[in-house]
């Protein structure tokens, strides 16, 4: 049977991907009403239960196509010996149940009060950002798949900076979602950049105008440069975009993660770490391989510490 020519397959495709759109909004939308009229607490019990079914549901498709469950597979490719194999097992339910219960708390926060993300969140390290902002007025903030990072765009907001924050993010054929992402992300943030042609000349004019840039690093996508640098004791492909800004525009980077306490999943902790700065009296790849490493370093910690709270959708050296 001879496949239908490229024209109609294009169509077909697109077709598809809007009707995934249209389905993907429509459960959003829903489970958005349903979640703000709950409690913190409610969101965070049905966003639990919906991870453990996820789990339980990918455990039994993948046995039935006689694979390992891939998130399950991604742990343990990361650690190794290091971890048992039913450590590995309950670190992926927990994961889906993170996964699960950051989109519910998400979408719920978008009806939270102000007052309500004041007593949400603890700051460590607050003073690495007030002494880097009163050297140097524009910053690189370097964040990465942890925790519920959603939330780190009312991170202006609660640390009271009285400066433009513009973000960057990848576009997708899900059209309709991505622009609610844009707008849900633009609550808390000044602007939002989708990735496309011009995107580090506007990022880069954003630094010169002593304003700041957020950047979730540790994935990356096949059209962006990557550089290669420790990560779990093995070489970790990392995009080069915060190095690169670095080197153009002397911005310093600032790592900052967001981690759910273990003793109160509606409270958040928010690490912030100290800058590190390009140097140019170094060849670019070492003055990267500089920068990335120490990125790298601080993420590795913050998942060794709680794995369960990571994206383990993908893994790096892959």
């Amino acid at each position: 049977m001879s496949r239908p020519p490229k024209r109609i397959r294009s169509t077909i495709i697109r077709l598809c991907w809007s009707a995934a759109d249209i389905l993907c909004m429509a459960i959003v939308l829903f489970l958005k009403r349903r979640l703000a009229t709950r409690s913190h607490e409610q969101a965070l019990a049905s966003g639990k239960r919906a991870g453990t079914a996820l789990f339980i549901i990918s455990s039994i498709l993948h046995r039935l196509a006689l694979q390992e469950e891939s998130i399950s597979r991604n742990i343990r490719l990361t650690f190794g010996d290091d971890m048992a194999p039913r450590d590995v097992r309950r670190t992926a339910k927990e994961s889906y149940q993170h996964m699960a219960m950051s989109i519910a708390e998400t979408l719920a926060s978008l009806s939270w009060p102000e007052s309500k993300l004041h007593t949400t969140f603890f700051i460590k390290g607050s003073e690495h950002i007030d002494d880097t902002l009163q050297s140097n007025r524009k910053l690189i903030l370097a964040g990465g798949h942890y925790g519920n990072w959603e939330l780190l765009v009312h991170f202006p907001l609660i640390l009271g900076l009285d400066k433009k924050v513009v973000t960057v993010m990848q576009d997708f054929p899900l059209h309709r979602f991505s622009h609610f992402l844009k707008t849900m992300r633009g609550n808390g943030l000044d602007a939002i950049l989708f990735r496309g042609k011009g995107t580090p000349q506007k990022v880069i004019s954003t630094l010169q105008g002593n304003d700041i840039v957020g950047i979730i690093l540790d994935h990356h996508t096949a059209n962006q440069p990557v550089i290669e640098v420790p990560f779990f004791q093995r070489p970790a492909k990392t995009q080069t975009a915060p190095a690169f800004l670095a080197r153009e525009t002397g911005a310093p980077v600032l790592p900052v993660f967001v981690r759910r306490l273990r003793t109160d999943p509606t409270k958040h902790m928010i690490s912030i770490y100290p800058a590190i700065q390009s140097n140019p009296l170094r060849r670019y790849d070492e003055d990267a391989v500089s920068i990335l490493s120490y990125y790298r370093t601080l993420l590795e910690k913050q998942i060794r510490d709680d794995p369960g709270q990571y994206l383990w959708t993908f893994i790096p050296w892959e």
